[in-house]
């Protein structure tokens, strides 16, 4: 069976906030543009989305255990 510990992944948290840079026209083009996109975007993700990314984390963990190894949607 794979763990999240022998496999790990991005936080679904990081995830996220890394597709809403990447969706922002223009896209950061230096350092201080990232640093503010990340800020702006963190700002106005609504916590009850941060919420339902951190609460799946453990889902993503326990399904591959429970599968006994085999195939799960995450």
């Amino acid at each position: 069976a794979h763990c999240c510990d022998i496999h790990p992944r991005p936080s679904p948290v990081w995830d996220a906030l890394d597709r809403r840079i990447r969706q922002r026209v223009p896209v950061p083009a230096n350092i201080q543009q990232l640093r503010t996109a990340t800020e702006e975007e963190w700002t106005n993700t609504p916590q009850a989305t941060i919420n339902n990314l951190i609460n799946s984390t453990q889902r993503r963990c326990v399904a591959p255990r429970e599968a006994n190894g085999y195939h799960t949607r995450y």
